[in-house]
Order: structure tokens, then sequence, then C-alpha cells
């Protein structure tokens, strides 16, 4: 049964991982689409493991010219990842541009899984996306969400997932949350190294599972099977794309 990490950053690990266990697919972020080119390098030849071509919201400000070399990465690769906006940081009113620009584009072609970042700009970033999306063949994931209920239940209508890492799952906030998204749209993340650093892609799926279990205990039922079918629909059919 595969478990994917939905939202991690292995060209920051310490250790870079060669092979990955059995049963485990991760979506690596990269966060200047500069940085694609090395890791398509270092794990582009290893099965189980998605490039996701990204702009963070908090390079924005120094990386804003790097926006029409991302589109033109977005035209031959799947995933995206990680863009969004970024509540606590400045610029707004640039990141607000480049998100939509992004969305916008993705929308244009379709067939995308897009892992976005909403820190302290749910709203905005919801409402961006509500006016945005005009298809439903995209898959749009909100990445360790912490917005409130109303725009939760706002982007669930908008048909998006939520992937969950095990800090959101010790917080009664968190824990709210994730009683409240729908199974078919629940995946699981580490967003590591940020939020905890592993020496090895074997305790990373271990943490993985730990969230899984832990995610079962505050809703009261078994949900490894659901996640894993909802993760295998993520990845599915999906190296890059060839055009």
């Amino acid at each position: 049964m595969m478990i994917l990490d939905a939202h991690c950053h292995l060209e920051l690990f310490d250790k870079m991982p060669k092979v990955i266990p059995n049963e485990l697919s991760l979506i690596t972020m990269t966060n200047t689409p500069k940085a694609v080119p090395k890791n398509e390098e270092i794990f582009g030849f290893i099965n189980d493991i998605y490039i996701a071509v990204g702009l963070h919201p908090q390079l924005i400000n120094s990386r804003m010219k790097e926006l029409e070399y991302l589109l033109e990465l977005i035209d031959t690769h799947k995933f995206i990842g990680e863009i969004g906006i970024d509540g606590e940081s400045s610029k707004i009113d640039e990141q607000i541009y480049v998100f939509s620009e992004i969305i916008t584009y993705v929308d244009n072609l379709g067939d995308r899984v897009v892992s976005i970042h909403s820190k302290k700009a749910d709203k905005l970033v919801i409402e961006l996306l509500s006016g945005l999306i005009s298809r439903n063949d995209n898959i749009y994931i909100l990445h360790w969400y912490t917005g409130s209920q109303s725009n939760l239940n706002k982007a669930i209508g908008l048909g998006c997932y939520f992937s969950v890492n095990l800090k959101m799952c010790y917080s009664k906030k968190g824990m709210d949350i994730v009683k409240k998204i729908p199974k078919d749209r629940l995946l699981v993340e580490t967003d590591a190294p940020f939020s905890e650093k592993f020496d090895s892609l074997l305790e990373l799926k271990k943490n993985l599972l730990n969230t899984v279990k832990k995610i079962e205990d505050i809703r009261g039922e078994k949900l490894l099977e659901i996640i894993s079918r909802n993760s295998e629909k993520i990845v599915k059919d999906s190296k890059d794309i060839n055009l």
C-alpha cells in the first residue's frame, strides 16, 4: 500500500537519498525555478520521486524575474510547488501577481498538480483560486493549511486537497481542520526538512505512517487505505509531461 509525502524539500536534506523504501513516493518541492535542473540531475532517475517546479512566495522579493522561466518549466512538468502567498512576507501585491499568473497558466494547460502555501493568507489564496479556476482536471493541494474554518469550507467547495503533517495533529486548530477534511481529499506530508529533519527516508516514511495513525485517532476511523488511494490518484501517470 503506497504512502505519498505530498510536500517535502529533498534537495535541502543533509543526506541526499539514492534509493527510497518500498511503497513510498515523494513530491519534492523547489523554492526557485533555477533549482530545478539540479533537482533533475539528482532525483530525475529515481522512481517514485516527483519533482515540482516552484517559486516560493517568501523569495519573490529577489526572484521575481524567474517567473517567466517557471512558466516555461510548467509546460513540461506535471507538479508545481512550492507556490502561493505568505501573509507574513512583504510585497503582497507582487505575490498576488505571481500566484495569479501561475494559476492562470496552469488553468489554461490542465492536468497539473499544484502544492500551495497559504500561511496567514488563506482568505486571499482561496478568493484568487475561486476567481481563476475554470476547469476541473487540475489538482490543487493546500499544504499545511492553518486558516479559518470558513475558508476551509470554501476550499473544500473548490475541490482542493489538503496535505497534513504530524505537527498539525498536535494543536487544537490543526485537529479541528483534520476533522473537517473530506476523506477523498486527504493527503499527508512532512515538509521536511523545515518541519522535521530525518536521517533517512525510512524515518520519513515512519513519520508519514505515524501521521496517518494520528489522523485516524483524531477522526476515529481507519484511513490508511483511503489516503493511499488518494496518493495513487495524485501521482498516477505522472512523471514529467513530454510534449
